[in-house]
């Protein structure tokens, strides 16, 4: 059974990897915002 589900990419891979392709647009837009509210806070 060593060369059963060789040539198969395990689940935890494909699941890794769209989690990281769902968080990154997310990721980018946090990091968007927050440069932004920084940089457009009021000087008061």
């Amino acid at each position: 059974m060593a060369g059963r589900g060789g040539g198969r990419v395990p689940v935890r891979a494909v699941f890794a990897y769209g989690a990281a392709l769902a968080m990154t647009p997310y990721l980018l837009i946090k990091i968007s915002w927050v440069t932004g509210a920084l940089s457009g806070l009021p000087s008061s």
